[in-house]
C-alpha cells in the first residue's frame, strides 16, 4: 500500500479555507458532480510532486500530469486567485513498514553523549504552506511542518531579511513525563533530548516551557535553502551562533544527524512516494498504426495511456499474462480479445536481401544470417480476435475497449503505490463497468495498490458494494478476493455556492455494504426519478 494514507487540502483551486481531508482506503472513490473540485483533490497531489521533485511551486505543466493536467501557475491553483491565502498541503505518512532516513554529516572517531538514538513513530505528517512572496516577486514554500504522532513537531520557517531567505527551524516536544508516548524508547529518546541537546544549543535557541510541559529549540537559524523546504537527502546546516560555547564535536554531529532524520526525512519519504505516483488521465490515447514503443521511461505517458502500450509491446510476459485473463475470462470482462507482442524486422525492397527475396535466388547462410541480423528489430501489439483469430491493431478497436486497457495494465503493473484514474468507465458498457470494480479490488489485496479514481459511474461502485456484502456474509465466489468495508472509502464533493467553497464529505459504508448516510443533493437518484 501506499505509504500516504491521508491528504489534506486548504485554499487549493475550488477548496478554499474550509479546507478538505481525503483518507486514502485501498479502494478511495471520488463522486460528485461536474466542476464540483473532485480534480482539485487529484491535481494538488501533482503540484505537490512539482513542489517537493522539482522545486516548482509555480508550476503550469507537471511531469506527471502530461497534456491531461496543465495548472497554470501558482496565481491560477490558488483559492479565488487571491495572493493574501495562504495554502496548505498536508499528507500524513505510514511509518510502520519504513524507517527514518539517516544523513551522516562526517566522520568523527568519538561518541557523543546523545549516542546511537532510535526513536519508532508509527505515523508523522509533512505540512507544505505555499505564499506569494512580495519581495521575490514569486510563490515560496514559506513553512513546513513535521508532526509525529501528535508528541513531536518540528517546523521549517522561511523568513526573508531583504530578499535573502534566512530559515528558521523550531522544534516543540512534550514533556517527557506525558505518559501517552507511543513507544518507550521515544520517551528515552526524548528524556535525552532535554539532558543533552539543552547542553549543545546555546541558551539563546533552547527553549523550556515547564509550565505547559514542552521544550524545545526557538527559532534555531539554518542556512543553504532557497525557502523552508529542505534539501533533498542533504543534512541541515545550523549555522555557528547556534551552539553553545564548549560543546562538542560529537555531540554537534549526533544533534544534527538525529535532527536532520526528524526534519528532511520524512519529507524525502514524501518525495519518494509522490515521484512513484502512477496517473492514468481521463482520455486514454491509442498509439499511431506504425508507431513503436518509447525506448526511455517517461511517467507522463502514463497520462495519456501510452505507457500501457509501451510496457505491452517490450513483451513482460506476465503482465501480458495478467492484463489477457482480465480482458479474456467470462467472468471478467471477457470482451473476446487478447493481447500479443510482435518482435519483426523490416526488409527494403532494394536492400542485398530484399533484392534476393524479390529475385528467388539462394544466399550463402552466413551472408542471409549476417544481412538478417543487420536489420533493426521492431516491436508492436496485437490484439487477437477469439471468434476469427484476425490479428488487429489498437486502432481497429472500438473505442471503448482502447479506453480500458490502459487501466487494466496499469492495475496489472502497479504494486506498493498510489494509482490516480480519473473516468475509468469512459465509453465501457455497464458491464464492464461493473467489473472495473472486481478489477480495482484484486490490484489493490494482490499487489497492495492504493487506488484513488475519480468516477461517475453506479455500476462500478454496485459491484465494490456488492462484494463488502458478499464478504460480511461469507458468499464472496471463488477466487474473488474478499473485500471489507475499511477497504473502500466514498467521497462526495459538491460545490458550496455561498461559500464559494467544495464540499467534501466521507459517506459510511456497512457491513452488508449499504450506506450509513444518503447522497447528499440525491446523487444517484437520477434513475429512480426516471423511472418512478
Amino acid at each position: 500500500m501506499s505509504i500516504i494514507k491521508s491528504l489534506s487540502v486548504r485554499n487549493f483551486k475550488a477548496i478554499g479555507d474550509r479546507g478538505a481531508t481525503v483518507a486514502l482506503a485501498p479502494v478511495t472513490l471520488l463522486f460528485g458532480p461536474n466542476s464540483a473540485g473532485k480534480s482539485s483533490i487529484i491535481q494538488s497531489l501533482h503540484y505537490a510532486n512539482e513542489i517537493l521533485n522539482r522545486d516548482n511551486p509555480d508550476a503550469d505543466r507537471t511531469l506527471l500530469g502530461g497534456d491531461a493536467i496543465e495548472l497554470g501557475g501558482f496565481r491560477n491553483v490558488l483559492h479565488q486567485r487571491e495572493l493574501s491565502r495562504e495554502m496548505t498541503l498536508t499528507f500524513e505518512l505510514d511509518l510502520s513498514k519504513t524507517d527514518l532516513p539517516t544523513y551522516r554529516v562526517g566522520y568523527v572517531t568519538s561518541q557523543g553523549a546523545m549516542g546511537d538514538w532510535s526513536p519508532v513513530f508509527d505515523a508523522v505528517s509533512v505540512s507544505l504552506t505555499i505564499v506569494w512572496s512580495p519581495l521575490l516577486s514569486r510563490p515560496c514554500v514559506h513553512a513546513v511542518k513535521v508532526e509525529y504522532d501528535n508528541n513531536l513537531w518540528i517546523s521549517t520557517e522561511c523568513q526573508l531579511d531583504g530578499k535573502n531567505p534566512q530559515l528558521y527551524l523550531t522544534a516543540t516536544i512534550k514533556s517527557a513525563d506525558d505518559s501517552s508516548y507511543p513507544e518507550v524508547s521515544n520517551k528515552s529518546f526524548l528524556d535525552e533530548i532535554g539532558a543533552v541537546y539543552a547542553s549543545i544549543v546555546s541558551d539563546l535557541y533552547w527553549d523550556t516551557d515547564t509550565q505547559n510541559g514542552r521544550l524545545g529549540i526557538a527559532s534555531a537559524p539554518v542556512g543553504g535553502l532557497r525557502d523552508a523546504l529542505p534539501v533533498r537527502a542533504q543534512p541541515l546546516d545550523f549555522l555557528t551562533q547556534f551552539w553553545a560555547e564548549g560543546s562538542e564535536s560529537p555531540d554537534r554531529r549526533e544533534f544534527i544527524e538525529g535532527m536532520s532524520s526528524l526534519v528532511v526525512g520524512p519529507v524525502d519519504i514524501l518525495r519518494e512516494e509522490l515521484a512513484k505516483l502512477v496517473y492514468v488521465g481521463p482520455l486514454r490515447e491509442v498509439p499511431a498504426r506504425h508507431s513503436q514503443p518509447a525506448r526511455s521511461p517517461d511517467p507522463a505517458r502514463w497520462s495519456s495511456g501510452l505507457a500501457a502500450w509501451d510496457l505491452l509491446a517490450a513483451d513482460p510476459n506476465l503482465l501480458i499474462e495478467r492484463t489477457n485473463r482480465w480482458l479474456t475470462e467470462r467472468d471478467r470482462f471477457n470482451s473476446g480479445y487478447r493481447i500479443e507482442s510482435e518482435r519483426y524486422k523490416e526488409v527494403r525492397a532494394d536492400s542485398p536481401l530484399g533484392a534476393a527475396l524479390a529475385a528467388g535466388e539462394l544466399l550463402d547462410t552466413e551472408q542471409a544470417r549476417g544481412l538478417y541480423e543487420q536489420l533493426p528489430e521492431h516491436r508492436r501489439v496485437r490484439l487477437i480476435d477469439d471468434n476469427t483469430g484476425l490479428a488487429l491493431s489498437p486502432q481497429d478497436l472500438g473505442i471503448g475497449l482502447s479506453q480500458t486497457i490502459p487501466i487494466i495494465v496499469a492495475s496489472c503493473h502497479a504494486s506498493d503505490t498510489l494509482l490516480v484514474v480519473e473516468q475509468p468507465e469512459l465509453h465501457i458498457h455497464p458491464a464492464m463497468q461493473v467489473e472495473m470494480g472486481d478489477l480495482l479490488i484484486e490490484s489493490a489485496r494482490k499487489r497492495s495498490v492504493t487506488f484513488l479514481v475519480e468516477t461517475h459511474s453506479e455500476h462500478l461502485l454496485l459491484r465494490i458494494l456488492r462484494r463488502i456484502r458478499e464478504t460480511s456474509d461469507g458468499e464472496v465466489p471463488p477466487g474473488v478476493p474478499d473485500c471489507h468495508k475499511d477497504d473502500v472509502a466514498v467521497y462526495f464533493i459538491e460545490p458550496d455556492l455561498d461559500n464559494k467553497d467544495a464540499r467534501v464529505t466521507r459517506l459510511r459504508i456497512a457491513d452488508d455494504g449499504a450506506f450509513l448516510d444518503r447522497w447528499p443533493r440525491g446523487f444517484f437518484e437520477e434513475r429512480g426519478e426516471e423511472l418512478f
